[in-house]
């Protein structure tokens, strides 16, 4: 067998970081619990043996953008509210507080066992839409697509820090109070036999 010259061996960089605290792009996945919709952003994150870890700021965009996208699809149930609600940082008791019912009632909201007030759902989705920068949607879904599927979101990742969520004192003040429905029925959605 003929002597093979040496050649150098060749060590190519690639993008993807395979070592434990390398930073790089990674898939947040984001579901909205109760339905088969998952919301996917490639943000910045440092990978570890268990997986990528994300900052504080990169969750909180990426789930105020996830929940925005649900609020543009125009899906109100219990579940999405469960999850804007989880985006906008509130609690059980402090969403009762805003809007003025008892904490039972906003735990039978997010399981659906009470109808959603549109009212309510519109003056949550505002804040979240304030908060992310976007626009609140005029249409919303009557009979709404729950199918399964991932959605790809591009979170506005800040450099420094998170815009605030305007705090308004009332509630009520962030909707219309004249506020007409369309149909009869339509105040509380899902409506009846959608």
């Amino acid at each position: 067998m003929a002597d093979l010259p040496e050649y150098p061996i060749v060590v190519l960089e690639n993008d993807a970081p395979e070592r434990v605290g390398k930073v790089g792009l990674f898939d947040l996945y984001m579901p909205v619990v109760g339905t088969g919709i998952v919301f996917v952003a490639a943000v910045p994150g440092t990978l570890f043996l268990a997986g990528p870890r994300f900052t504080e700021i990169v969750r909180r965009a990426s789930n105020l953008r996830a929940a925005t996208t649900l609020i543009h699809m125009g899906l109100i149930r219990g579940e999405s509210l469960a999850f804007i609600r989880e985006a906008l940082n509130l609690t059980f008791q402090e969403t009762a507080d805003l809007a003025g019912v008892p904490l039972s009632t906003v735990i039978g909201w997010e399981n659906n066992t009470i109808p959603v007030p549109l009212h309510v759902w519109t003056a949550l989705a505002q804040r979240a839409c304030v908060a992310d920068g976007r626009s609140l949607p005029a249409n919303h879904a009557i009979c709404p697509d729950w199918s399964l599927r991932q959605i790809r979101v591009f979170p506005n990742i800040p450099s420094r820090g998170v815009a605030q969520v305007n705090q308004a004192s009332d509630f009520q003040s962030q909707v219309l109070s004249d506020f007409q429905p369309l149909f009869p029925g339509a105040e509380c959605f899902p409506p009846p036999r959608c």
